[in-house]
């Protein structure tokens, strides 16, 4: 979880990966107060990126993501299914806008045997040494 601010939970309704068969868990958002400000239901419902910029104009400007393995919870047992898995696959996500402050934390948890990660990198022309 970020360190510095104070972030509210937001979970938009009917949004993404739900429990499903019990495969994955979230994905749970925390929005930095100061920065994102009056964040309702309603919104969130919608669409929270396009109210950040066409409302409270930020300009957002990169993520950085981390996958890891971790040890299940108590919360992870009791809503996942896991099973004989005693670890899930945890993505979480920082997201930062033009002024280099992290104003999002996304996490969502995935049972190991429905989790799949696939990456595309491209290397333009003008980018080669």
């Amino acid at each position: 979880m970020p360190r510095r601010g104070t972030y509210s939970h937001a979970l938009p309704p009917n949004f993404g990966c739900q429990l499903v068969g019990g495969f994955s868990f979230g994905p749970s958002f925390y929005f930095l107060k100061d920065v994102v400000t009056s964040l309702t239901p309603e919104i969130a419902q919608d669409s929270i990126y396009a109210y950040l910029e066409k409302e409270l104009h930020i300009s957002i400007v990169t993520s950085k993501r981390m996958m890891t393995v971790e040890k299940m919870t108590e919360i992870d047992e009791k809503y996942l299914a896991l099973g004989d898995y005693n670890c899930l696959a945890v993505v979480s996500s920082q997201t930062y806008n033009s002024d280099g402050i992290m104003f999002e934390y996304t996490q969502s948890r995935h049972r190991p045997d429905y989790f799949c990660f696939r990456d595309n990198a491209t290397r333009h022309a003008s980018q080669n040494i």
